[in-house]
């Protein structure tokens, strides 16, 4: 680990992991779901790497979940030797490979929403 918390490879390159990604994805689902903005950079930038073969869930138990993601049934994120799979339940079964030297998308930062009230609720000045 650097001096960041984030993971490394041998070589001292970043390497992300399955606990970043599903903490990740988790926040953002959630903050869309609460109406604090309609950021979907995560969601979007994670489209980029679903795959529909060539992937096989691994046996064994996942290094991390997204509880609010693949449809209610979560999705498992497991750290392989060059990426990090994840894996939903359901028909068909949706899967994610990203490399283990992919950086997560930066969020883009959105302006405070103004407060509208109605004229009946905002206290009279003089």
């Amino acid at each position: 680990m650097n001096g960041t918390g984030q993971a490394l490879q041998s070589g001292g390159t970043p390497m992300i992991t399955a606990r970043q990604l599903a903490r990740a994805y988790d926040l953002s689902v959630a903050s869309i779901w609460r109406g604090e903005r309609p950021e979907t950079t995560l969601i979007a930038w994670l489209g980029d790497f679903r795959v529909t073969d060539g992937v096989n869930e691994p046996d064994s138990k996942p290094d991390a979940v997204s509880l609010l993601g693949g449809g209610g049934s979560g999705i498992r994120w497991y750290t392989t030797e060059a990426a990090v799979i994840g894996c939903t339940t359901g028909a068909p079964r949706v899967f994610y490979r990203i490399p283990l030297e992919t950086d997560l998308p930066r969020e883009t930062p959105t302006a405070p929403q103004a407060t509208v009230m109605p004229p009946e609720v905002i206290p009279a000045t003089t």
